[in-house]
């Protein structure tokens, strides 16, 4: 039975995390793109694509960067959702 609920704790973390993260991306950029501009959520650096928020052609005035490229998580991300989980 102990297992069974260590088992269920975390999945509780999990969707917690889940949620924080959703909540997070819903107004600050996540990721930063091979360009070096934000990426990857809201208020990116990037146009909304087809498929994903922020995913498009960089809107930063004289980079020729035309779809993000995934190059690593921004630090604040990492840090405000670390401390909200």
């Amino acid at each position: 039975m102990q297992n069974a609920d260590s088992a269920l704790n975390k999945l509780k973390g999990v969707k917690q995390m889940t949620s924080n993260v959703a909540d997070y991306s819903a107004e600050h950029p996540k990721s930063k793109c091979a360009c070096g501009h934000t990426g990857d959520g809201g208020n990116s650096q990037h146009d909304n694509a087809l498929f994903e928020l922020g995913h498009g052609a960089c809107k930063v005035p004289g980079c020729k960067c035309k779809r993000f490229t995934w190059a690593g998580w921004l630090s604040a991300f990492v840090v405000d959702v670390a401390l909200v989980s």
